[in-house]
Protein backbone atom coordinates (compact mmCIF):
# COMPACT_ATOMS: atom_id res chain seq x y z
CA UNK A 1 0.00 0.00 0.00
CA UNK A 2 2.76 2.61 0.86
CA UNK A 3 4.57 1.79 -2.15
CA UNK A 4 1.47 1.92 -4.31
CA UNK A 5 0.25 5.32 -2.52
CA UNK A 6 3.78 7.26 -3.19
CA UNK A 7 3.65 6.17 -6.80
CA UNK A 8 -0.01 7.51 -6.71
CA UNK A 9 1.90 10.87 -5.42
CA UNK A 10 4.42 10.98 -8.01
CA UNK A 11 2.43 10.10 -10.92
CA UNK A 12 0.41 13.76 -9.95
CA UNK A 13 2.07 16.49 -11.94
CA UNK A 14 0.51 18.88 -10.10
CA UNK A 15 2.32 17.56 -7.26
CA UNK A 16 5.75 17.15 -9.00
CA UNK A 17 5.60 20.74 -10.06
CA UNK A 18 4.67 21.90 -6.18
CA UNK A 19 7.33 19.88 -4.95
CA UNK A 20 9.68 21.23 -7.50
CA UNK A 21 8.54 24.80 -6.69
CA UNK A 22 8.71 24.02 -2.94
CA UNK A 23 13.14 23.15 -3.33
CA UNK A 24 13.71 26.34 -5.78
CA UNK A 25 11.93 28.39 -2.89
CA UNK A 26 14.27 26.50 -0.34
CA UNK A 27 17.74 26.65 -2.38
CA UNK A 28 17.35 30.40 -3.38
CA UNK A 29 15.94 31.18 0.35
CA UNK A 30 18.92 29.05 1.59
CA UNK A 31 21.75 31.16 -1.05
CA UNK A 32 20.20 34.77 0.11
CA UNK A 33 20.84 33.46 3.73
CA UNK A 34 24.29 31.76 2.83
CA UNK A 35 25.29 34.85 1.20
CA UNK A 36 23.98 37.21 3.63
CA UNK A 37 25.39 35.20 6.69
CA UNK A 38 28.81 35.14 4.78
CA UNK A 39 28.93 38.95 3.98
CA UNK A 40 28.11 40.01 7.66
CA UNK A 41 30.58 37.69 9.56
CA UNK A 42 33.36 39.31 7.21
CA UNK A 43 31.85 43.17 7.69
CA UNK A 44 31.48 42.03 11.78
CA UNK A 45 35.50 40.96 11.01
CA UNK A 46 36.37 44.38 9.22
CA UNK A 47 34.86 46.43 12.07
CA UNK A 48 36.82 44.12 14.90
CA UNK A 49 39.94 44.30 13.31
CA UNK A 50 39.48 48.28 13.14
CA UNK A 51 38.29 48.61 16.84
CA UNK A 52 41.80 46.56 17.51
CA UNK A 53 44.16 48.96 15.11
CA UNK A 54 42.56 51.89 17.00
CA UNK A 55 43.53 50.36 20.26
CA UNK A 56 46.67 49.68 19.17
CA UNK A 57 47.13 53.33 18.22
CA UNK A 58 45.69 54.93 21.28
CA UNK A 59 48.03 53.01 23.90
CA UNK A 60 51.10 53.74 21.58
CA UNK A 61 49.76 57.67 21.81
CA UNK A 62 49.64 57.67 25.31
CA UNK A 63 53.40 56.29 25.14
CA UNK A 64 54.18 58.74 22.86
CA UNK A 65 53.00 61.89 25.25
CA UNK A 66 54.64 60.45 28.18
CA UNK A 67 57.84 60.65 26.14
CA UNK A 68 57.33 64.43 24.99
CA UNK A 69 57.08 64.94 28.30
CA UNK A 70 60.60 63.17 29.49
CA UNK A 71 62.35 65.11 26.30
CA UNK A 72 60.26 68.36 28.00
CA UNK A 73 62.94 67.60 30.75
CA UNK A 74 65.53 67.88 29.03
CA UNK A 75 64.70 70.49 27.12
CA UNK A 76 64.18 72.53 30.36
CA UNK A 77 67.50 72.17 31.46
CA UNK A 78 70.87 72.05 30.52
CA UNK A 79 72.33 69.48 32.98
CA UNK A 80 69.73 66.56 33.72
CA UNK A 81 70.98 64.98 36.53
CA UNK A 82 70.38 60.51 36.82
CA UNK A 83 68.32 61.29 40.11
CA UNK A 84 66.05 63.97 38.55
CA UNK A 85 65.53 61.27 35.51
CA UNK A 86 64.70 58.91 37.49
CA UNK A 87 62.25 60.47 39.59
CA UNK A 88 60.40 62.01 37.10
CA UNK A 89 60.20 59.34 34.82
CA UNK A 90 58.56 56.97 38.13
CA UNK A 91 56.27 59.84 38.76
CA UNK A 92 55.47 60.41 35.19
CA UNK A 93 54.50 57.19 35.61
CA UNK A 94 54.44 53.76 32.86
CA UNK A 95 51.23 53.55 30.05
CA UNK A 96 50.55 50.22 29.43
CA UNK A 97 53.03 48.04 28.47
CA UNK A 98 55.83 50.54 28.56
CA UNK A 99 59.44 48.55 29.42
CA UNK A 100 61.57 50.88 30.09
CA UNK A 101 62.37 54.83 29.12
CA UNK A 102 65.98 55.93 28.51
CA UNK A 103 67.81 58.63 27.02
CA UNK A 104 70.93 58.30 24.89
CA UNK A 105 73.86 61.31 23.99
CA UNK A 106 75.38 61.65 20.55
CA UNK A 107 78.62 61.02 21.13
CA UNK A 108 82.41 60.79 18.51
CA UNK A 109 84.17 57.44 18.29
CA UNK A 110 87.19 60.29 19.69
CA UNK A 111 85.55 61.00 22.61
CA UNK A 112 84.38 57.96 23.92
CA UNK A 113 87.24 57.62 26.81
CA UNK A 114 86.27 61.31 28.03
CA UNK A 115 83.02 60.67 27.83
CA UNK A 116 83.24 57.06 30.04
CA UNK A 117 85.31 59.00 32.81
CA UNK A 118 83.06 62.56 33.02
CA UNK A 119 79.96 59.47 33.32
CA UNK A 120 81.41 57.69 35.62
CA UNK A 121 82.38 60.71 38.34
CA UNK A 122 78.23 61.06 38.89
CA UNK A 123 76.96 56.78 37.77
CA UNK A 124 80.47 54.56 39.24
CA UNK A 125 79.35 51.85 38.11
CA UNK A 126 78.88 53.22 34.35
CA UNK A 127 81.02 51.42 32.09
CA UNK A 128 80.79 51.53 27.95
CA UNK A 129 79.22 48.30 26.52
CA UNK A 130 79.13 47.12 22.80
CA UNK A 131 79.70 50.02 19.89
CA UNK A 132 78.66 49.75 16.45
CA UNK A 133 81.29 50.72 14.33
CA UNK A 134 81.14 53.82 12.57
CA UNK A 135 82.57 57.53 13.66
CA UNK A 136 79.28 58.25 16.28
CA UNK A 137 78.19 56.33 18.89
CA UNK A 138 74.38 56.67 20.52
CA UNK A 139 75.67 55.80 24.03
CA UNK A 140 72.63 55.02 26.35
CA UNK A 141 73.57 57.68 29.39
CA UNK A 142 70.01 56.86 31.53
CA UNK A 143 66.97 54.99 31.80
CA UNK A 144 64.25 53.43 34.19
CA UNK A 145 63.18 50.27 33.64
CA UNK A 146 60.11 48.92 34.34
CA UNK A 147 60.78 45.32 33.99
CA UNK A 148 63.46 43.01 35.14
CA UNK A 149 65.89 42.75 31.91
CA UNK A 150 69.13 43.30 31.77
CA UNK A 151 71.00 47.11 32.14
CA UNK A 152 70.81 49.21 29.02
CA UNK A 153 73.43 52.07 30.06
CA UNK A 154 76.40 52.10 28.53
CA UNK A 155 75.36 50.43 25.69
CA UNK A 156 75.49 52.14 22.02
CA UNK A 157 71.87 52.10 20.22
CA UNK A 158 73.62 51.94 17.06
CA UNK A 159 75.07 48.25 17.42
CA UNK A 160 72.43 47.20 15.85
CA UNK A 161 72.77 47.32 12.04
CA UNK A 162 68.79 47.15 11.36
CA UNK A 163 68.44 50.68 13.57
CA UNK A 164 71.10 52.58 12.61
CA UNK A 165 69.68 54.03 9.70
CA UNK A 166 66.18 54.46 11.45
CA UNK A 167 68.30 56.76 13.78
CA UNK A 168 70.53 58.46 11.72
CA UNK A 169 67.82 59.69 10.06
CA UNK A 170 65.38 60.20 12.97
CA UNK A 171 63.05 63.33 12.03
CA UNK A 172 62.22 66.51 14.51
CA UNK A 173 59.17 64.96 15.54
CA UNK A 174 60.56 61.72 16.49
CA UNK A 175 59.35 58.44 14.89
CA UNK A 176 58.26 55.10 16.33
CA UNK A 177 59.81 51.40 15.28
CA UNK A 178 57.87 48.39 14.84
CA UNK A 179 59.05 44.89 16.24
CA UNK A 180 58.08 40.85 16.16
CA UNK A 181 54.93 40.88 17.44
CA UNK A 182 53.68 44.06 19.22
CA UNK A 183 56.57 45.47 20.52
CA UNK A 184 57.53 49.25 19.50
CA UNK A 185 60.61 51.83 20.12
CA UNK A 186 59.61 55.16 20.36
CA UNK A 187 62.48 57.60 20.02
CA UNK A 188 62.42 61.24 20.34
CA UNK A 189 65.64 63.72 19.65
CA UNK A 190 66.86 66.44 22.11
CA UNK A 191 68.36 68.91 20.77
CA UNK A 192 69.40 70.87 23.72
CA UNK A 193 71.26 67.74 24.57
CA UNK A 194 72.52 66.43 21.71
CA UNK A 195 70.17 63.14 22.82
CA UNK A 196 67.37 61.08 22.37
CA UNK A 197 65.17 60.12 24.61
CA UNK A 198 63.54 56.45 23.71
CA UNK A 199 60.99 53.78 25.13
CA UNK A 200 60.32 50.18 24.39
CA UNK A 201 56.60 48.88 24.73
CA UNK A 202 55.22 45.73 24.60
CA UNK A 203 51.24 45.38 23.70
CA UNK A 204 50.94 41.75 23.44
CA UNK A 205 49.46 41.33 27.05
CA UNK A 206 47.58 44.86 27.46
CA UNK A 207 45.58 44.67 23.71
CA UNK A 208 43.40 41.71 24.04
CA UNK A 209 43.58 39.80 20.69
CA UNK A 210 41.08 36.91 20.24
CA UNK A 211 42.20 33.35 20.04
CA UNK A 212 40.68 32.77 16.67
CA UNK A 213 42.67 35.90 15.14
CA UNK A 214 45.93 36.49 13.95
CA UNK A 215 47.77 39.86 13.77
CA UNK A 216 50.79 40.86 11.62
CA UNK A 217 52.40 44.48 11.35
CA UNK A 218 54.15 44.87 8.19
CA UNK A 219 54.24 43.87 4.44
CA UNK A 220 52.82 40.52 4.27
CA UNK A 221 51.44 38.39 0.75
CA UNK A 222 48.44 36.58 0.58
CA UNK A 223 48.20 34.48 -2.58
CA UNK A 224 44.73 34.41 -2.39
CA UNK A 225 41.98 36.82 -1.20
CA UNK A 226 39.45 35.47 2.10
CA UNK A 227 36.66 37.26 3.57
CA UNK A 228 38.10 36.81 6.95
CA UNK A 229 41.70 38.96 6.09
CA UNK A 230 41.72 42.24 7.18
CA UNK A 231 44.38 44.99 5.77
CA UNK A 232 44.40 48.01 7.19
CA UNK A 233 46.86 51.10 8.19
CA UNK A 234 48.43 51.73 11.86
CA UNK A 235 49.35 55.63 11.87
CA UNK A 236 50.90 57.15 14.80
CA UNK A 237 53.48 58.99 15.77
CA UNK A 238 53.46 60.75 12.33
CA UNK A 239 54.28 57.28 10.28
CA UNK A 240 52.52 54.67 9.31
CA UNK A 241 52.58 50.80 8.59
CA UNK A 242 50.17 47.82 6.84
CA UNK A 243 48.65 45.48 8.95
CA UNK A 244 46.92 42.38 8.12
CA UNK A 245 44.41 40.77 10.63
CA UNK A 246 43.50 37.18 9.77
CA UNK A 247 40.72 35.35 11.28
CA UNK A 248 39.89 31.61 11.16
CA UNK A 249 36.64 31.28 8.90
CA UNK A 250 35.14 28.54 10.80
CA UNK A 251 32.13 26.88 8.79
CA UNK A 252 29.58 28.26 11.51
CA UNK A 253 28.19 31.26 8.44
CA UNK A 254 26.93 27.92 7.10
CA UNK A 255 24.49 27.03 10.08
CA UNK A 256 22.04 28.96 8.52
CA UNK A 257 21.59 27.87 4.82
CA UNK A 258 21.74 24.28 6.35
CA UNK A 259 18.96 25.16 9.06
CA UNK A 260 16.84 26.55 5.82
CA UNK A 261 17.51 23.63 4.13
CA UNK A 262 16.64 21.01 7.05
CA UNK A 263 13.12 23.16 7.59
CA UNK A 264 12.67 23.41 3.61
CA UNK A 265 8.99 22.27 3.85
CA UNK A 266 8.61 24.96 6.41
CA UNK A 267 10.16 27.74 4.86
CA UNK A 268 8.09 26.96 1.52
CA UNK A 269 4.81 27.06 2.52
CA UNK A 270 5.98 29.99 5.36
CA UNK A 271 7.76 32.28 2.95
CA UNK A 272 5.49 35.23 3.73
CA UNK A 273 6.71 34.69 7.44
CA UNK A 274 10.36 34.92 6.78
CA UNK A 275 10.31 37.76 4.68
CA UNK A 276 8.85 39.46 7.53
CA UNK A 277 11.40 38.12 10.01
CA UNK A 278 14.37 38.49 7.56
CA UNK A 279 13.18 42.07 7.28
CA UNK A 280 13.02 42.71 11.10
CA UNK A 281 16.32 40.96 11.77
CA UNK A 282 17.98 43.75 8.84
CA UNK A 283 16.03 46.60 11.03
CA UNK A 284 17.71 45.08 14.19
CA UNK A 285 21.15 44.72 12.64
CA UNK A 286 21.23 48.50 11.36
CA UNK A 287 20.05 49.81 14.64
CA UNK A 288 23.11 47.61 15.97
CA UNK A 289 25.25 48.92 13.69
CA UNK A 290 24.30 52.08 14.66
CA UNK A 291 24.80 51.80 17.86
CA UNK A 292 28.33 50.06 17.39
CA UNK A 293 29.29 53.18 15.21
CA UNK A 294 27.81 55.63 17.74
CA UNK A 295 30.07 53.58 20.48
CA UNK A 296 33.24 53.70 18.29
CA UNK A 297 32.92 57.22 18.02
CA UNK A 298 32.50 57.95 21.54
CA UNK A 299 35.46 56.09 22.23
CA UNK A 300 37.41 58.21 19.54
CA UNK A 301 36.50 61.72 21.09
CA UNK A 302 37.04 60.36 24.63
CA UNK A 303 40.52 59.22 23.49
CA UNK A 304 41.50 62.39 21.72
CA UNK A 305 40.04 64.51 24.45
CA UNK A 306 42.31 62.17 27.14
CA UNK A 307 45.23 62.92 25.05
CA UNK A 308 44.94 66.43 24.38
CA UNK A 309 44.30 66.51 28.10
CA UNK A 310 47.03 64.44 29.30
CA UNK A 311 50.12 66.05 27.28
CA UNK A 312 49.57 69.25 29.53
CA UNK A 313 49.10 67.44 32.50
CA UNK A 314 52.05 65.05 32.20
CA UNK A 315 54.26 67.93 31.35
CA UNK A 316 53.19 70.36 34.49
CA UNK A 317 53.15 67.22 37.26
CA UNK A 318 56.26 66.23 35.62
CA UNK A 319 58.27 69.56 35.73
CA UNK A 320 56.08 70.95 39.39
CA UNK A 321 57.50 67.48 40.93
CA UNK A 322 61.13 68.49 39.80
CA UNK A 323 60.57 71.82 40.97
CA UNK A 324 59.41 70.72 44.82
CA UNK A 325 61.77 68.55 45.22
CA UNK A 326 65.19 70.33 43.83
CA UNK A 327 64.46 74.01 43.84
CA UNK A 328 66.72 75.03 46.22
CA UNK A 329 69.20 73.34 43.87
CA UNK A 330 68.93 74.97 40.85
CA UNK A 331 69.35 78.18 39.41
CA UNK A 332 67.03 81.07 39.40
CA UNK A 333 66.85 81.34 35.43
CA UNK A 334 66.29 77.22 35.27
CA UNK A 335 63.27 77.69 38.14
CA UNK A 336 62.09 80.37 36.02
CA UNK A 337 62.01 78.24 32.77
CA UNK A 338 60.43 75.29 34.17
CA UNK A 339 57.54 78.17 35.37
CA UNK A 340 57.29 78.99 32.18
CA UNK A 341 56.73 76.09 30.32
CA UNK A 342 54.05 75.02 33.19
CA UNK A 343 52.67 78.34 32.37
CA UNK A 344 52.34 77.84 28.42
CA UNK A 345 51.03 73.83 29.30
CA UNK A 346 48.27 75.62 31.76
CA UNK A 347 47.15 77.96 29.12
CA UNK A 348 47.00 75.25 26.17
CA UNK A 349 45.16 72.92 28.67
CA UNK A 350 42.59 76.01 29.78
CA UNK A 351 42.10 76.84 25.89
CA UNK A 352 41.28 72.87 25.51
CA UNK A 353 38.35 73.00 28.45
CA UNK A 354 37.05 76.67 26.97
CA UNK A 355 36.49 74.83 23.58
CA UNK A 356 35.12 72.17 25.21
CA UNK A 357 32.69 74.35 27.26
CA UNK A 358 31.99 76.16 24.39
CA UNK A 359 31.03 73.75 22.32
CA UNK A 360 28.51 71.82 25.21
CA UNK A 361 26.80 75.34 25.44
CA UNK A 362 26.46 75.73 21.89
CA UNK A 363 25.00 72.63 21.24
CA UNK A 364 22.27 73.50 23.98
CA UNK A 365 21.60 76.64 22.71
CA UNK A 366 22.70 78.84 25.26
CA UNK A 367 25.60 80.62 24.82
CA UNK A 368 25.38 83.76 25.97
CA UNK A 369 26.86 87.44 24.00
CA UNK A 370 27.59 90.45 24.82
CA UNK A 371 28.42 92.37 21.83
CA UNK A 372 29.98 95.84 22.19
CA UNK A 373 32.28 98.64 20.10
CA UNK A 374 35.56 96.63 19.95
CA UNK A 375 38.70 97.46 18.92
CA UNK A 376 39.61 94.37 17.00
CA UNK A 377 43.34 95.09 16.28
CA UNK A 378 43.86 95.41 20.17
CA UNK A 379 41.81 92.55 20.65
CA UNK A 380 43.77 90.41 18.40
CA UNK A 381 46.90 91.35 19.61
CA UNK A 382 46.46 90.32 23.18
CA UNK A 383 46.22 86.65 22.16
CA UNK A 384 49.17 86.73 18.95
CA UNK A 385 51.24 88.41 20.86
CA UNK A 386 52.03 85.36 23.12
CA UNK A 387 52.38 82.95 19.77
CA UNK A 388 54.72 85.21 18.24
CA UNK A 389 52.48 86.14 15.31
CA UNK A 390 53.30 89.31 13.60
CA UNK A 391 50.01 91.39 13.42
CA UNK A 392 49.66 94.13 10.04
CA UNK A 393 47.31 97.21 11.64
CA UNK A 394 44.62 99.14 9.84
CA UNK A 395 42.63 102.26 10.11
CA UNK A 396 39.07 101.04 10.58
CA UNK A 397 39.15 99.11 14.02
CA UNK A 398 36.21 98.65 15.26
CA UNK A 399 33.47 96.44 14.86
CA UNK A 400 30.15 95.12 16.48
CA UNK A 401 30.88 91.66 18.48
CA UNK A 402 31.82 90.31 21.31
CA UNK A 403 35.20 90.88 22.22
CA UNK A 404 35.26 87.34 24.24
CA UNK A 405 33.95 85.02 21.65
CA UNK A 406 36.13 86.88 19.03
CA UNK A 407 39.66 86.35 21.72
CA UNK A 408 38.42 82.36 21.55
CA UNK A 409 38.13 82.64 17.42
CA UNK A 410 40.84 84.06 16.80
CA UNK A 411 42.92 82.26 19.24
CA UNK A 412 41.90 79.10 17.63
CA UNK A 413 42.95 80.13 13.83
CA UNK A 414 46.18 81.35 15.63
CA UNK A 415 46.90 78.10 17.36
CA UNK A 416 45.99 76.07 14.16
CA UNK A 417 48.68 78.72 11.97
CA UNK A 418 51.48 77.56 14.44
CA UNK A 419 50.26 73.88 14.49
CA UNK A 420 49.80 73.41 10.84
CA UNK A 421 52.12 76.41 9.22
CA UNK A 422 55.90 76.34 8.46
CA UNK A 423 57.56 79.74 9.60
CA UNK A 424 55.64 82.82 8.19
CA UNK A 425 52.25 83.63 9.74
CA UNK A 426 50.90 87.09 9.59
CA UNK A 427 47.34 88.42 10.71
CA UNK A 428 46.00 91.30 8.24
CA UNK A 429 42.37 93.10 8.61
CA UNK A 430 40.56 94.73 5.50
CA UNK A 431 37.29 96.38 5.21
CA UNK A 432 34.68 95.97 3.69
CA UNK A 433 30.72 97.01 2.80
CA UNK A 434 29.51 97.39 6.34
CA UNK A 435 32.24 94.44 7.52
CA UNK A 436 35.35 94.17 9.04
CA UNK A 437 37.48 91.15 7.59
CA UNK A 438 40.60 89.48 9.98
CA UNK A 439 42.73 87.18 8.08
CA UNK A 440 44.90 84.74 9.82
CA UNK A 441 47.65 83.88 7.03
CA UNK A 442 50.08 80.91 7.47
CA UNK A 443 52.04 78.89 4.85
CA UNK A 444 52.15 75.49 4.18
CA UNK A 445 50.76 72.76 2.14
CA UNK A 446 47.11 73.55 0.67
CA UNK A 447 44.06 72.12 1.96
CA UNK A 448 42.25 69.78 -0.38
CA UNK A 449 39.15 71.35 -1.66
CA UNK A 450 36.88 68.53 -0.97
CA UNK A 451 37.93 68.62 2.47
CA UNK A 452 37.58 72.43 3.06
CA UNK A 453 33.75 72.08 4.34
CA UNK A 454 34.55 69.03 6.43
CA UNK A 455 37.16 70.76 8.30
CA UNK A 456 34.45 73.09 9.97
CA UNK A 457 32.36 70.24 11.38
CA UNK A 458 33.33 68.90 14.62
CA UNK A 459 35.96 66.43 15.71
CA UNK A 460 37.93 67.00 11.99
CA UNK A 461 41.33 68.17 12.57
CA UNK A 462 43.34 68.97 9.77
CA UNK A 463 46.22 66.25 10.00
CA UNK A 464 45.40 63.79 7.30
CA UNK A 465 45.50 66.99 5.12
CA UNK A 466 48.91 68.56 6.71
CA UNK A 467 50.86 65.47 7.07
CA UNK A 468 51.12 66.30 10.97
CA UNK A 469 49.60 64.99 14.41
CA UNK A 470 46.05 66.65 14.71
CA UNK A 471 44.19 67.88 18.01
CA UNK A 472 40.42 67.00 18.71
CA UNK A 473 39.07 69.10 16.10
CA UNK A 474 36.49 71.52 17.80
CA UNK A 475 38.12 75.09 16.88
CA UNK A 476 36.96 76.06 13.64
CA UNK A 477 33.68 74.25 13.67
CA UNK A 478 32.80 76.66 17.16
CA UNK A 479 34.61 79.11 15.89
CA UNK A 480 32.42 79.39 12.75
CA UNK A 481 29.19 79.13 14.61
CA UNK A 482 30.12 81.78 17.02
CA UNK A 483 30.94 83.67 14.02
CA UNK A 484 27.59 83.57 12.29
CA UNK A 485 25.72 83.98 15.58
CA UNK A 486 27.47 86.92 16.00
CA UNK A 487 26.03 88.36 12.56
CA UNK A 488 29.65 87.16 10.30
CA UNK A 489 31.63 84.10 9.50
CA UNK A 490 34.66 82.45 8.94
CA UNK A 491 35.27 81.13 5.41
CA UNK A 492 39.07 79.68 4.51
CA UNK A 493 40.65 80.55 0.89
CA UNK A 494 44.16 79.81 -0.34
CA UNK A 495 46.59 82.91 -1.31
CA UNK A 496 49.29 82.26 -2.96
CA UNK A 497 51.73 79.51 -0.43
CA UNK A 498 49.30 81.45 2.63
CA UNK A 499 46.35 79.19 4.19
CA UNK A 500 44.20 81.79 4.64
CA UNK A 501 41.39 82.08 7.50
CA UNK A 502 39.05 85.16 7.48
CA UNK A 503 36.68 86.10 9.94
CA UNK A 504 34.08 88.82 8.58
CA UNK A 505 32.89 90.87 11.05
CA UNK A 506 29.80 93.56 11.20
CA UNK A 507 30.80 97.06 11.96
CA UNK A 508 27.52 98.34 13.21
CA UNK A 509 25.15 96.66 15.54
CA UNK A 510 22.55 97.33 12.48
CA UNK A 511 24.04 94.15 10.52
CA UNK A 512 24.00 91.90 13.69
CA UNK A 513 21.36 89.40 14.36
CA UNK A 514 22.16 87.06 17.42
CA UNK A 515 21.40 83.18 17.11
CA UNK A 516 22.72 82.65 20.61
CA UNK A 517 20.98 84.08 23.20
CA UNK A 518 21.35 87.49 24.56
Amino acid sequence: MPRKWWAAIRSERIVTKFVAVGLATVVALAAVVAVGSWRWRAEEHAAASRSLIADLSGALEVGLAELRAVRGLFDASEEVTWAEFARFTTLVGASPGMEMVGFARWVDATELSDFESATREELDWFRLGDLGTGPRHLIVLYENDFTIRPRLAGSDLLADPSRRDFLVQLPDGGGVRVLPGLRFELFMPVRSQRGVVFSMIDLSSHVEIPSDVSLEIGLHDYSAPSPWLWQGELDVGGGSWPVSVHRAGPPSWLIAPLSVLAVGTILALGSAVLAGYRADARRRGEEAERLRRISREKDLFLAAVSHELRTPLTAVVGLLAVLKDGWSEMAPEEIEEYLGLCSAEASDLADLVEDLLTLGRLEAGSLTYHPTITDVVAETEKVVSRLGIEVSGFDLRDAWIDPMRFRQIVRNLAVNAVKYGEKDRIVEFSQGDGELVVAVCSDGPPIPPDRVESLFQPYQGMAGDLGKPGSIGLGLYISRRMAREMGGDLRYRRRGRFNVFEVVLPVSPRSVTLAGKP
